[in-house]
C-alpha cells in the first residue's frame, strides 16, 4: 500500500467541482443580459464589489462545466480568457477569437478573502466587424501599436489558432495601420474562407516584439453575394458561392411539410424570403432563420416592393398576399378559391416606382394588376397561362409569360392593354429584367432555348441554347452573369454569348433563385 501525503490535481478538481456547485447561481430560464463578442472585451456590474478579482476567477458554462479560470485555483487555464476588475465595481471579462458562440457563460469568483462573487450571466456573440471576400475592411486597432506602415511583424489567425497569413506569406492578405495602431485596415483575397474567427496579431519592433491582437473579425460573402436556391417540394434552400460556384451551406428544416418554392431578396440585401404554407425571412449572410409565420395563401411566389417595406406572395390562382417584411404579419390578402400550382417562379412583381403590384393567374383570367397604396384593381389583362412577370424599369410596361402559347406579352400598365406579343421558345416560364433594364431574358422549360427581349425596341434579339430546358432565372446585380436552373442542374450563362460557362449539381428541382448583396 502506498499512502498519499498530498491531494493529486484531478481529485481537487473534483473537490473544487463539488464545492463550488454547491452554491451555482439557478440561471434556469433566463436570458443573458449582457453579451461580449468573440476576441472583444465588455464589461458586467457585479453581484456584489469583486475588488481585486485577478486571480481568483473562473468562468463557467450555464450547466456548471468550468470553460476557463485564472489557472492558480483550478488547473485549467485561461485558454484565451482573461478576467479582471479595475474599478472595483463592474468585472470585465475579454473573450478569446475561438469562443464558442452561445449563451449560458457566468464568471464566479474568490476575490479577497476568498468571498465569492458572481458575475451577470452573458452570451458570447460573433465578431461584430465583417469584411468581405475580396474586400477592404478598417476595425478598431491597439493604442499601443505605433507602427503606420505595418509592412512587416504581422499574423492572421483563425479561431483555431492555425495561421492563415503572415507578412512573410500574405496569400493574398494585406494589414496595414494607416493612423499608428488606432486602426487596422485588412484587405482580405477573394478565395478566403466566409466565417467567423479570424484576428490580426501584431509583432510591432516598438514593442520590442510583443505581440498585441486587433479586433478579431468575420469573412463574409463575396461583393458579388450568395446565390439562393429554393427546390420544388424540397425542405431546404442552398446558399452557392458565385465565386467558387459552390454550395457553401445548405440551410434545412424549412418547413418540412410544404417545401420551399419560391425566394426572393431584400432590397438591401440583408434578407432573403421564401417558403410556402410558411414565410420565412433569412439573414442573406448566416443563412439563419430570423422569422417565420403561416401564411393565408398557400404556395408562395415571392417578391419585395422597392422600398423594402413589404413581402408580397401569390399562388398562381389569383390569390396572394402583403406582409410587413419585418415583422411578417399580414397587410392584406385575398384568398382564391382554388389551391395552389407547383410553380415557384415570378407570379408575382412590383414596379420600379412601387406604385404597382401584378399578380398572375395561370389557369384564370391572365393577369391583374393593383395599386400598392390600397390594393385597388387597376386592370385584369386576359393574357393565357401567365407564369412569369416582370416590370420595365420605367414601370411603363408589364412583361408576361404565355406559358402554353410559347410567347410574351407586353402590357401597357398606363391603359391595361397588350401593346405587343413576342415570340420565344417553347414553354416560356421564368423572366428577369437585366440591371440597366435594357434586356429582358426568358427561360424556355420545353426547349433548350434563352430568348433575349430588347425593352426598346421590343424585339427578340437573341437566342441561345443552353442544352437544357430551363425552370427558373436570375440576373446577377453586377450584370455579369444569368442563372438558370432545369432538374438538378444549376447553371451560370454568359449573358452576351449565352453560352454555359460553369453548371453545379444541386439537391433538387430548383423553382427559385435569387441573389442577396447585403449593402
Amino acid at each position: 500500500m502506498r499512502l498519499v501525503s498530498s491531494t493529486s490535481p484531478t481529485m481537487l478538481a473534483i473537490i473544487m467541482a463539488v464545492l463550488l456547485l454547491v452554491t451555482l447561481p439557478d440561471y434556469a430560464g433566463a436570458d443573458p443580459s449582457y453579451t461580449v463578442a468573440q476576441g472583444d472585451t465588455a464589461a458586467f456590474p457585479s453581484d456584489s464589489n469583486p475588488q481585486a478579482i485577478d486571480p481568483g476567477w473562473y468562468i463557467l458554462s450555464k450547466n456548471g462545466q468550468y470553460v476557463a479560470s485564472d489557472g492558480n485555483h483550478y488547473p485549467v487555464g485561461g485558454n484565451g480568457w482573461y478576467v479582471n476588475s479595475c474599478d472595483g465595481a463592474n468585472i470585465i471579462v475579454t473573450a478569446p477569437p475561438n469562443a464558442p458562440i452561445d449563451t449560458g457563460y457566468y464568471v464566479h469568483s474568490r476575490a479577497g478573502s476568498n468571498t465569492r462573487t458572481t458575475a451577470a450571466y452573458f452570451a458570447v456573440t460573433a465578431p461584430s466587424n465583417l469584411l468581405p471576400q475580396g474586400g477592404t475592411a478598417t476595425f478598431p486597432g491597439n493604442p499601443n501599436v505605433e507602427y503606420g506602415d505595418l509592412r512587416s511583424g504581422w499574423d492572421i489567425q483563425s479561431s483555431t489558432g492555425a495561421f492563415v497569413a503572415a507578412d512573410y506569406a500574405p496569400n493574398g492578405w494585406r494589414v496595414t495601420a494607416p493612423d499608428n495602431g488606432a486602426t487596422m485596415t485588412v484587405s482580405a483575397p477573394s478565395n478566403a474562407q466566409a466565417g467567423n474567427g479570424y484576428y490580426v496579431e501584431i509583432y510591432a519592433p516598438t514593442l520590442a516584439h510583443s505581440s498585441t491582437a486587433a479586433a478579431n473579425f468575420a469573412v463574409t460573402a463575396p461583393a458579388s453575394s450568395y446565390l439562393y436556391v429554393s427546390y420544388l417540394g424540397g425542405t431546404t434552400v442552398d446558399m452557392v458561392d458565385p465565386v467558387t460556384f459552390k454550395i457553401v451551406k445548405t440551410i434545412s428544416g424549412i418547413n418540412a411539410s410544404n417545401g420551399t418554392y419560391g425566394i426572393a431578396e431584400s432590397v438591401d440585401g440583408t434578407k432573403v424570403y421564401t417558403g410556402r404554407g410558411t414565410l420565412y425571412a433569412l439573414d442573406s449572410l448566416s443563412g439563419n432563420v430570423l422569422a417565420s409565420v403561416s401564411v393565408p395563401v398557400y404556395g408562395l411566389s415571392l417578391a419585395v416592393s422597392p422600398d423594402g417595406k413589404r413581402v408580397y406572395g401569390a399562388n398562381g390562382y389569383g390569390g396572394y398576399a402583403v406582409y410587413d417584411a419585418s415583422s411578417l404579419s399580414v397587410l392584406h390578402s385575398q384568398v382564391s378559391t382554388y389551391g395552389d400550382i407547383d410553380i415557384g417562379q415570378t407570379l408575382i412583381a412590383v414596379s420600379p416606382d412601387n406604385t404597382l403590384f401584378a399578380v398572375c393567374n395561370f389557369y384564370g383570367s391572365g393577369v391583374s394588376i393593383y395599386r400598392t397604396n390600397d390594393y385597388t384593381l387597376v386592370a385584369n389583362v386576359p393574357v393565357p397561362s401567365a407564369l412569369g412577370c416582370v416590370f420595365s424599369k420605367d414601370s411603363h410596361s408589364l412583361f408576361v409569360t404565355e406559358y402554353s402559347y410559347s410567347k410574351v406579352a407586353v402590357i401597357s400598365t398606363g391603359t391595361g392593354a397588350v401593346t405587343k406579343v413576342l415570340p420565344v421558345g417553347v414553354g416560356p416560364e421564368d423572366i428577369a429584367i437585366s440591371t440597366d433594364g435594357g434586356k429582358v431574358f426568358v427561360v424556355n422549360d420545353n426547349n433548350s432555348f434563352l430568348s433575349v427581349i430588347d425593352t426598346a425596341t421590343l424585339t427578340v434579339t437573341n437566342s441561345g441554347t443552353t442544352g437544357y430546358g430551363g425552370d427558373s432565372i436570375a440576373y446577377s446585380v453586377d450584370g455579369q452573369h444569368l442563372y438558370t436552373a432545369v432538374s438538378g442542374l444549376l447553371l451560370e450563362i454568359d449573358p452576351i454569348t449565352l453560352q454555359i460557362t460553369r453548371q453545379l449539381a444541386v439537391n433538387g428541382t430548383v423553382e427559385g433563385l435569387t441573389t442577396a448583396v447585403p449593402h
